[in-house]
């Protein structure tokens, strides 16, 4: 290398580059003295400085796409994903479930026609607060015409969002031929692919998607699929060794459905725009067509983003299309299910108590809905082609634990002009953006108090400190009018009470719990009426009590600990706490498991719905709250943790001072008047849905 010649060329910056050039050229003779900032020598410096800047800049982004982790733009991110044998999840098109009734006519003979059809294509439309959206159906349905009424009824249809459309080829092989599906945002799970030997033929090869390429050969009827530029799709067929050889002049239909993806879920009233014609061919009047929609348009899904690709991809490559650990679990789950946003398998054996041969796998859908027991029935029939055969899949929804944060927030009102409300909602803020930005809505994390004693700190210069206190929340769903057995892991330890119980109250040498570490919010049990009334306190069932439609009077009750690890029954009345029961569950407070029942729950207070003990109508959920005793929550398996609205109380620091403010873990009055019968807990042990429930009566 010449000398004086620059050796550092790592420099991305314009105005380094240019001090670099010009160091190189004062090292010349030539331009000892020479003036480069106050001469027309600056522009070229300028010039040389720009075009180095943007060579260097072109070739560092270049260079980045052709690397997973580095890549930015989708084609490039797809390609390399294509390199471990990767395709991206297109768009997916909602879907409903609708019942149709058909009044059909006469026929000249006096008798009505024997069957109704719908042809395949665009039949429905549907709208939502934001758009209007076309339903679809796939296949030519048929309902077969009632003799004496002459209704035909079209039962649990299954119409998809979007527009059916196909597209054909003529197979050339003199040339380099790609068969492209020409649309963008095609929901690629219901492409359909029909080969014939030519445009006017009659017999019809399907040809499936390719799962497994070990069971290929050379006939198989398989198709590969690609995503290209655009966001469009690519069909690629075999060889003659992995999958069947197309010949010259063969004909291929592509039927596919163009969607709107997630934007159609919510639509559930359905008007029809497709002809019905009954097998004489005769139009039937739309006036006498009745549409009931048994569930809504639901399962819309936009396409895979870049983030999941790269995530995915390499997860995918290293689980080779077989489930054998956890986390090939949680890949392939994604794969067939591209509706969940996060997946968490774990094994049986970490449950209470544990279960053998199974994997457990909870499913946080996109939409933020449950999964009904049809859709866990479809997504273990799919990870069985993957998984061992000595293990079980089992799919349960996402559970979620909810932390409450009540915060005593000390500030100096002389540091800040803001009001109160503000500070409050300063500080709500705050912490909704670490809730939101966190990924705390993903499995597998946790929180740790000290962040949020931070966060709360530095939400304004005003703030000098706070106490805030953390209660977990877990929501109990209940099969009303039945009786209630479950147990709730909240995958730490509780805070238990007798550990701060004091001594010498006259008791045999031991105080009463100070506060409670359990309690729930208020719901209906069957029987609890009588029982109040043969106290004597049917004087004061007027007060605070539901009254049914039936005239009936039901008590409300909640649940608490009586820090000794015993759940009990409560209820108040004029300010009096009513233990009704003083055994209906444990609580272990060292592993935070808290089992009750059996309970016979037919309502929850403050919800619509509630006429009886049947719980026919009802709605709700009970809510167990609990104190933890770690200064670091973390979620059990399956479990989603995120952060409800924080209740912020502010305090003046002048008026505060010296006082550790109003802080009260439970209000629950200690005084308690009368006791009723034990009920005998008995086993109580962690139950599964079936998998295998024949009484499933969901559409999909």
């Amino acid at each position: 290398m010449a000398a004086g010649v620059p050796s550092r060329l790592t420099s991305l910056d314009f105005f380094q580059i240019r001090e670099s050039i010009k160091s190189y050229l004062r090292t010349r003779t030539e331009f000892t003295d020479y003036d480069f900032e106050g001469s027309a020598a600056s522009y070229l410096l300028d010039t040389l400085a720009y075009n180095t800047y943007y060579t260097a800049f072109n070739a560092n982004m270049a260079v980045n796409e052709h690397f997973l982790e580095s890549a930015t733009i989708r084609e490039n991110v797809v390609k390399v994903a294509k390199l471990l044998n990767y395709t991206p999840a297109s768009v997916k098109a909602s879907k409903a479930c609708i019942k149709i009734q058909v009044q059909t006519s006469l026929t000249g003979s006096g008798v009505y026609p024997e069957y109704v059809v719908l042809k395949a294509g665009d039949n429905f439309v549907s709208s939502t607060d934001e758009d209007s959206f076309t339903f679809c159906t796939l296949k030519d349905q048929y309902a077969t015409v009632e003799p004496v009424t002459g209704i035909a009824t079209f039962d649990k249809m299954i119409v998809h969002q979007g527009n059916r459309l196909t597209y054909n080829y003529t197979v050339d092989n003199t040339i380099n031929q790609e068969f492209i599906i020409p649309n963008a945002d095609v929901d690629t799970s219901l492409l359909e692919v029909f080969l014939r030997p030519s445009e006017q033929s009659k017999e019809i090869d399907t040809y499936t998607p390719v799962k497994n390429i070990t069971t290929l050969d050379g006939t198989s009827r398989v198709y590969f699929l690609e995503e290209i530029e655009d966001r469009k799709y690519k069909i690629v067929f075999g060889d003659g060794v992995i999958g069947r050889k197309l010949i010259d002049g063969e004909y291929i239909t592509l039927s596919y459905i163009r969607t709107k993806g997630a934007a159609g879920n919510g639509c559930k009233l359905f008007y029809a725009i497709g002809e019905f014609r009954d097998n004489l061919d005769r139009p039937l009047d739309p006036a006498r067509i009745r549409i009931n929609t048994l569930e809504g348009s639901v399962d819309g899904v936009e396409e895979e983003s870049i983030t999941t690709i790269k995530y995915r991809a390499p997860r995918l490559y290293t689980a080779q299309y077989r489930a054998v650990t956890e986390q090939d679990y949680e890949t392939i789950t994604q794969m067939v299910y591209p509706a969940a946003v996060a997946v968490k398998a774990y094994g049986g054996e970490t449950l209470t108590p544990p279960i053998y041969g199974k994997v457990y796998i909870a499913i946080k859908t996109k939409s933020g809905t449950q999964l009904n027991e049809a859709t866990k029935k479809s997504i273990v029939k799919n990870l069985k082609e993957y998984a061992m055969a000595a293990i079980e899949p089992v799919i349960v929804s996402a559970d979620e634990l909810t932390m409450n944060i009540k915060s005593y927030v000390y500030y100096d009102p002389n540091l800040t002009t803001i009001s109160n409300t503000d500070l409050i909602g300063k500080v709500q803020g705050i912490i909704k953006e670490y809730n939101d930005q966190s990924n705390l809505n993903k499995f597998g994390n946790r929180i740790d108090y000290s962040k949020l004693n931070c966060l709360i700190d530095t939400s304004d210069p005003s703030v000098k400190g706070n106490i805030t206190q953390v209660t977990l929340t877990k929501k109990y769903s209940p099969d009303f009018g039945q009786n209630n057995s479950t147990c709730v892991n909240y995958g730490q330890g509780l805070i238990n009470p007798n550990d701060f119980v004091g001594s010498g109250n006259g008791d045999g040498g031991m105080c009463k719990a100070l506060f409670n570490s359990v309690i729930t919010n208020e719901f209906y049990v069957d029987g609890i009426t009588e029982q109040l009334i043969n106290l004597n306190f049917s004087d004061q069932l007027d007060a605070g009590v539901f009254v049914s439609n039936s005239a009936t009077a039901y008590v409300p009750v909640r649940m608490r600990d009586d820090g000794k690890g015993t759940l009990q029954l409560i209820t108040t009345i004029n300010s009096k706490t009513i233990i009704l029961r003083d055994s209906i569950g444990t609580v272990d407070y060292k592993k935070g498991i808290i089992c009750f029942g059996p309970l016979n729950i037919f309502g929850v207070a403050g919800t619509a719905g509630i006429a009886s003990p049947t719980g026919t109508g009802s709605t709700g959920t009970i809510n167990i709250t609990a104190l933890p005793a770690s200064p670091i929550v973390t979620p059990p398996p399956g479990t989603l943790l995120d952060i409800s609205i924080p209740t912020i109380i502010p305090q003046d620091v002048a008026v505060a001072t010296g006082s550790a403010g109003t802080f009260d873990p439970f209000t629950l009055d200690p005084n308690t008047i009368g006791t009723i019968n034990d009920l005998n807990l008995g086993d109580i042990l962690t139950s599964f849905p079936d998998i295998d429930d024949p009484s499933i009566t969901s559409c999909f």
